[in-house]
């Protein structure tokens, strides 16, 4: 049996399951309809196949070209608030998120405080306790 006939099959189901499921005799609703059963609920299907000329061309993946962009952002974030923190008692980001946290909240549970950074535990009493030597937090 060719292949052209299976796919015939296959799509021959697929129609069946868009008429169970109330849809229309609409070109564009099967098409969205088809999109969501065969891309969006097995993401299997969207990896790429490797080859040379593609990772020549790596940029022209979206997901590569966003991820570029993010870890740059990141880093220029980074840089610069190092830079407008310097001179000053706090000496991270975390710490300056912790404070802000504060002021527009008032006091909060330690824990609370942690998760709303998504921080873990350790992490967060960590910085805490940095807050609390350099006196720019009380524990009440």
């Amino acid at each position: 049996m060719s292949d052209n006939i299976e796919l015939i099959r296959q799509l021959l189901g697929f129609v069946q399951d868009f008429e169970n499921e109330g849809g229309k005799a609409d070109i564009k609703e099967f098409a969205l309809f088809l999109r969501d059963k065969t891309i969006l609920e097995n993401p299997a299907n969207l990896e790429y196949d490797f080859n040379l000329e593609n990772y020549q061309n790596y940029k022209s993946y979206p997901e590569v070209e966003f991820s570029t962009l993010l870890t740059g952002l990141f880093r220029f974030a980074k840089f610069y608030i190092k830079k407008a923190l310097s001179g000053t008692s706090i000496k991270t980001l975390d710490e300056f998120g912790f404070l802000a946290t504060l002021l527009r909240n008032g006091s909060l549970l330690k824990n609370e405080l942690i998760n709303s950074h998504l921080l873990e535990i350790s992490s967060g009493s960590e910085v805490l306790k940095r807050l609390i030597n350099s006196g720019l937090v009380s524990e009440s």
